[in-house]
């Protein structure tokens, strides 16, 4: 159970990816340590305003603030965005096992959107061999 006059916070690391066909995937990172790979990384596809949600909840804003603003924004009745958002959260907490923690104190705890565009590979290797096995595109080229 949410306490709404807590800030609250996501207790995974997580991560909005946009792409250029308006698609957006949250990625869900599992405390890893080095390179992402398909055993520890999560995705599921969302639509905007379920993003916004996401990102809304970030460690500064209580739950009654996010209503509040969601309420404002989209026009509608606290009471109606309030039973909304929890079902939105209880599914994303049964289903995908993303759970809210609260805090007392605002600490930010952001959920970072990155956009297409962005994305690139951020690790790099080389191999270094003292030994060619002669079959590679520099030296299958050779005459000797």
């Amino acid at each position: 159970m949410i306490k709404l006059n807590k800030y609250i916070y996501w207790s995974d690391s997580l991560e909005l990816r946009r792409y250029s066909n308006n698609t957006i995937i949250l990625v869900k990172k599992d405390n890893i340590e080095g390179v992402p790979n398909q055993e520890n990384i999560q995705t599921l596809s969302l639509n905007d305003t379920a993003a916004e949600i996401i990102q809304l909840i970030d460690g500064t804003k209580t739950y009654n603030e996010i209503i509040s603003f969601l309420s404002s924004k989209y026009n509608e009745s606290f009471s109606s965005i309030d039973e909304k958002v929890k079902l939105f959260l209880h599914n994303m907490s049964n289903t995908y096992n993303l759970k809210v923690k609260t805090q007392d104190h605002p600490k930010k705890t952001p959920v970072y959107l990155v956009d297409e565009s962005t994305l690139y590979p951020t690790v790099a290797s080389i191999e270094l061999t003292n030994k060619c096995n002669l079959r590679c595109l520099y030296t299958s080229k050779l005459t000797f």
